[in-house]
């Protein structure tokens, strides 16, 4: 797996630029892709794939010690 700090020293090269330019460049578009999947809209690029943002429900659950029955709330409450 590659770290963010090598892709950032790979774009540096490929790019030929400083790894200054290429960390700004690398986050903000990381930042841009993250604002768009919380404002609820899908991020398509081509040759690679989409990010679609995943609402997940509330969805019963169990204590395994009490034996109690609750309600799991959706993440985003």
């Amino acid at each position: 797996m590659t770290t963010k700090r090598a892709l950032i020293k790979e774009l540096a090269q490929r790019m030929e630029c400083t790894d200054v330019a290429a960390k700004k460049f690398l986050n903000s578009y990381i930042e841009l892709i993250t604002e768009k999947l919380s404002e609820g809209e899908g991020v398509s690029i081509h040759y690679f794939g989409k990010l679609v943002p995943h609402y997940q429900t509330e969805r019963p659950g169990r204590n395994l010690r009490t034996c109690l029955l609750y309600t799991s709330p959706s993440p985003r409450d």
